[in-house]
């Protein structure tokens, strides 16, 4: 057809070492329309093999070729093609496609050259690789089809750090940190929107009378599972040949790697001499120097073990069908040859036993094989030596004379040999080095697609598929190994960037990142954002306690991201308090700054208290008198007060309502929810740890008291659980409450009369949590409220005395409501005691 003909005449003229730039450019811009207009170039691409065979081979060595060119039009066509390539026969192009983005995409962004010129091939590179990352499925299909597969870089993880190191690395934000942001966004998001989707499907069980569409999409959605979790394992066992590869590579003694291989399980314990040849065999990124010296190790003798897997080694090969010369590449190609001859001469016996067994004509014993086998070295070595002058190589009637009578006493056929030599002249044998890229000879790239029989069968989500929307075991693997550096990324450019839209770009990015997180059930990581986000509100709350008037104006992004962060964080918290737990202490400060700025919602920032007969409250004692003067000289110390509120705490105020704080801290069904919340709350209003650099501060007991208050308010409003609850409050009272011995002058004190006003607010929480708990009918729970009653009668007189109103008012509304419960006599000789 016309197609196969136009096609094999642009890829011949896209060759830059026949052609001029002018006529490459225009081969690839012709090109780029036909693949950009053709409707289905896969399906043309199977009904016509010849169509395949050009672009899959002459079209992307010439590719290859191209993108060295200096000439940035070329290179930014280059990349076209090859994404164009890629959307129309990628289950075609699975090595060429690696070696794209390998020796192409990542060659030029790792490149340290800092120049004008190739800042722009930089962002040639960073805009390609947009135009992967923003494909909706790629990123899950280059994990499952690279990542996954033992025989193929990891190209996701190669990918992403780049992304990575673009954004942070650079001092000043860009058009590199830009494309480089949106690349790791488009990379969260297309997870995030996996994970909507399946948090939307119904959960609804399975009848015993399913039609045939429930029992096709269950049978489907149950196969990919299955196939999820096999390439999960080859993932897993990649890695450990990974770490084993390294090993190997590293450990001057054999048996250091050998048990770490066996500890890894990628050889057998204990090792035999099959699995380890299987595991020098198979296992990429091994140094093939090393694999030469150990398996030629010698003699037999002193070293039967390595005998032994040389042996097993050699007959993993399939020789049959291969001329003699390509038999000795394939053979060569798995290791590199030792200098000493006694290592190669066991090497080449066993390649000719191998050949021998294969029955390879003309060869009537393993000893010709290995005759010629040496023979063919020596003269490889002799025809390519750059230090030999072309006089004095070796010629072709000195080969054949030289190889007279070695096979049983009579010669090898004429013809045979001089196409060996020819075949070994026409191209070497590499015996001492690896190729690095896929960048230099033809012979380098058609090497690189003979790979392409060791990779697994690529498999690429097709674009119309019912299933691509769903969640997998992949997207958490993949999000947890980019997650750190991701979120440090995205994190720089939130906070270094004053442009609105990246802020924007970058807030969601984050959010989208937590919410993955909470889909996986990573609450670490989940908790290290919200933590993030909560510390930058902080940074606004600031702002208006300050009374920064030069902040008042609240429109854009960037200079209130502080606002956005915070708004970002308490709709979290909203959303999935379940998941919160190394972040409530950021959540508990952030409450206390917007309680000093009166952004909290009405009553959750008041402190409830005790009213006298008429329902008038309590005086203030003289305890919290003295802390109301501290908390008012520091903050006009701090700032100038304002009399009417400003622009930024109406803001507040307005994210303070929306995200609902009284049900984010006091209302929870769930138990393990609301204990870890309770000793968040309980730590915050005293630490364990440098307590006296906690309670130095002096908003230390304002903010105790209120943290003490909402704790409280969480015990009352979770009566059902009031028994697993109080112990935690006790163990904190007691801690504070009773009498311990100082270690440094041996008296006897009570450590919480250091802060009275605190004490004061233990005392009526006590006492409002016998008034509201006592009827509960369960016994360790009266228990435990009479402890903390006995705690109160043990304070000093001189103390209570200050706060006697309280207290009488407290132990008379219990001795009413209660009295009726007291079971003992020391419970009657409490209250009396308190009276």
């Amino acid at each position: 057809p016309a197609l196969v003909s136009i096609m094999a005449r642009l890829a011949a003229l896209a060759d830059p070492l026949i052609h001029e730039d002018d006529t490459c450019i225009l081969a690839l811009s012709l090109i780029n329309i036909a693949l950009e207009t053709m409707s289905d170039v896969d399906s043309l691409a199977v009904n016509y093999p010849r169509l395949l065979s050009i672009l899959q081979n002459d079209l992307c060595r010439n590719l290859l070729r191209l993108s060295t060119a200096s000439d940035l039009t070329i290179l930014g066509l280059s990349l076209r093609v090859i994404f164009n390539l890629f959307n129309g026969i990628k289950d075609h192009l699975k090595v060429q496609l690696e070696v794209f983005l390998t020796s192409v995409h990542l060659r030029i962004l790792s490149s340290s050259d800092t120049s004008f010129a190739n800042h722009f091939k930089f962002q040639l590179a960073l805009e390609s690789l947009l135009e992967f990352c923003r494909e909706p499925m790629l990123m899950q299909d280059l994990y499952i089809n690279y990542d996954c597969d033992i025989n193929c870089t990891n190209l996701f993880e190669s990918e992403c750090p780049f992304l990575f190191e673009d954004i942070i690395g650079r001092p000043r934000l860009n058009i590199l940190n830009r494309l480089a942001l949106e690349g790791v966004i488009a990379v969260i998001d297309s997870i995030a929107r996996r994970c909507r989707a399946s948090s939307n499907l119904p959960q609804t069980p399975l009848s015993h009378r399913e039609d045939d569409a429930d029992a096709d999409m269950n049978y489907l959605s149950r196969t990919k599972h299955q196939e999820s979790l096999v390439l999960r394992e080859r993932k897993i066992k990649k890695r450990r040949l990974a770490k084993a590869a390294a090993m190997f590579n590293e450990c001057s003694r054999d048996k250091e790697w050998l048990v770490e291989a066996e500890r890894l399980g990628v050889i057998t314990s204990p090792a035999t001499a099959d699995s380890v040849a299987h595991f020098l065999y198979h296992t990429p990124k091994l140094d093939k120097v090393k694999i030469g010296s150990y398996i030629s190790k010698g003699p037999p003798e002193r070293y039967p073990f390595i005998a032994d897997v040389l042996k097993a080694f050699a007959g993993l090969f399939d020789f049959r069908g291969m001329s003699f010369s390509d038999a000795l590449r394939v053979f060569l190609s798995r290791f590199r040859l030792p200098g000493e001859a006694q290592c190669i001469d066991r090497l080449m016996e066993a390649f000719a036993a191998r050949l021998r067994t294969d029955s390879i004509f003309p060869f009537k014993s393993a000893d010709a094989c290995f005759i010629l086998a040496f023979s063919t070295i020596m003269l490889n070595t002799d025809l390519h030596n750059p230090n030999m002058d072309d006089a004095k190589r070796m010629t072709i009637d000195q080969f054949v004379r030289n190889n007279r009578g070695i096979n049983d006493g009579e010669d090898l056929p004429t013809d045979f040999l001089k196409s060996l030599y020819y075949e070994i002249n026409n191209e070497e044998i590499q015996v001492k080095q690896d190729t690095q890229d896929g960048l230099g000879k033809d012979g380098d790239f058609d090497g690189l697609l003979a790979n392409a029989a060791d990779v697994a069968t690529p498999f690429y989500t097709s674009t119309n598929s019912a299933h691509n929307n769903y969640v997998s075991v992949h997207d958490r693997d993949m999000f947890i190994s980019i997650s750190s550096a991701a979120i440090e990324a995205v994190s720089t450019v939130y906070v270094h960037s004053w442009d609105d839209a990246l802020v924007a770009k970058a807030l969601d990015g984050l959010k989208n990142a937590a919410n993955i997180c909470v889909c996986f059930g990573l609450h670490q990581q989940f908790n290290e954002i919200l933590q993030l986000l909560l510390s930058w509100g902080g940074d606004y709350e600031a702002l208006v306690e300050s009374s920064y008037e030069a902040s008042n104006n609240v429109a854009g992004s960037a200079a209130h991201r502080g606002l956005l962060s915070l708004d970002c964080a308490l709709t979290l918290c909203k959303n999935h308090l379940s998941s919160i737990n190394e972040a409530l202490p950021a959540l508990l400060d952030v409450v206390f700054a917007l309680r000093d700025v009166d952004a909290l919602p009405e009553r959750l920032g008041d402190l409830d208290d005790f009213a006298d007969s008429h329902g008038e409250p309590l005086p203030p004692s003289s305890f919290a008198n003295s802390c109301r003067e501290v908390v008012t000289k520091y903050k006009d110390s701090a700032a100038s007060s304002s009399e009417q509120s400003s622009p930024l705490q109406k803001v507040l105020q307005k994210v303070s309502k929306k995200a609902s704080l009284d049900q984010i801290i006091l209302k929870t069904n769930d138990v393990v929810l609301a204990k870890r919340v309770l000793s968040a709350m309980l730590m915050a209003m005293y630490p364990d740890e440098d307590a006296d650099i906690f309670t130095a501060d002096p908003l230390f007991e304002h903010n105790a008291s209120f943290v003490l208050e909402l704790a409280a308010r969480l015990l009352i409003s979770n009566r059902a659980h009031s028994s697993e609850m109080l112990p935690i409050f006790l163990s904190r009272f007691e801690a504070l409450l009773s009498p311990q011995t100082n270690q440094s002058t041996g008296e006897t004190e009570i450590i919480g009369l250091k802060h009275p006003y605190l004490v004061e607010r233990i005392v009526v929480t006590i006492l409002r949590a016998c008034i509201h708990l006592y009827d509960i009918p369960e016994t360790c729970l009266r228990q435990h409220l009479n402890r903390s009653l006995e705690l109160i009668s043990k304070l000093p007189v001189a103390y209570t005395r200050e706060i006697s109103d309280r207290l009488s008012c407290g132990a008379a509304i219990i001795l009413r409501g209660c009295f009726f419960l007291f079971d003992t006599a020391q419970e009657w000789d409490t209250i009396k005691h308190l009276l």
